[in-house]
């Protein structure tokens, strides 16, 4: 068995804007995906533009756990949300 592949990134976002979340595997690997933020499950399977926490909220200072098992490699984690903090 393979030992796994941790990836840390910390991202600056506006106050109060909203967060979403996509994780795109290459090759067309098989596997599964489980996101976290603050200990409740937000999603599972493919994740793709997922809400990150609710509306209004601030997520400053947060983080979002993601964890991904698939066959092979080719993990890339792409930031797609708010501008950086000004």
């Amino acid at each position: 068995m393979l030992d796994p592949v941790e990836k840390s990134d910390f991202y600056p976002v506006r106050a109060m804007t909203p967060v979403t979340l996509s994780i795109k595997i290459g090759n067309g690997q098989v596997g599964g995906t489980n996101v976290t933020f603050d200990g409740t499950p937000l999603g599972s399977g493919p994740i793709t533009n997922l809400p990150i926490g609710t509306a209004g909220q601030d997520l400053k200072d947060k983080s979002v756990d993601a964890q991904r098992r698939c066959a092979g490699s080719g993990l890339h984690l792409q930031r797609r949300d708010a501008e950086p903090d000004r």
